[in-house]
């Protein structure tokens, strides 16, 4: 069973997706027939497609959601960068399935941002930079909590 905090949080990019979602399939119709499917790093638009592209995003977003919520249920198939003992298993398969939300939650913002784009909605660069450094920071913590972890258990054996 799912601790209620990782339920509540992954519900929050489940809700991301069905919002996002609903929101494309009422106002598809509206869509040009092409559609700005590429941004360069400063923002411009370097690639154009056909308007059904925007469901790759959709169905794309679904695949992580899914995947995620397999290794969150089963944390026990992950490859943890230090040594599992009784004492260690418990906080260690929480810490990572809290990262998981997070990046499912940050993930599902970034895609609903581009639907919300192609929609013509207006949203300042400065937004997608900002969900953009999300992402990786919160990698870089989970590595250096990792690695603080791993020499930490190396350091005591």
């Amino acid at each position: 069973m799912l601790p209620k905090k990782i339920t509540l949080l992954y519900s929050c990019s489940v809700l991301i997706l069905v919002a996002y979602t609903l929101l494309l399939i009422f106002n598809y119709a509206i869509l040009p027939e092409t559609i700005a499917i590429h941004r360069d790093i400063s923002g411009t638009i370097d690639g154009y497609g056909n308007k059904t592209y925007v469901w790759l995003t959709v169905v794309l977003n679904l695949a992580l959601l899914l995947f995620i919520y397999y290794i969150i249920r089963n944390p026990k198939y992950t490859n943890f960068p230090m040594a599992l003992t009784p004492e260690n298993k418990a906080i260690a398969f929480y810490k990572m399935q809290l990262f998981l939300v997070l990046i499912s939650i940050l993930f599902s913002i970034i895609i609903g941002l581009e639907v919300l784009d192609v929609l013509g909605y207006s949203i300042p660069k400065e937004v997608y930079a900002t969900a953009c450094v999300l992402v990786p920071v919160c990698f870089l913590m989970i590595f250096s909590y990792a690695s603080k972890s791993k020499s930490k258990s190396s350091v005591e054996q």
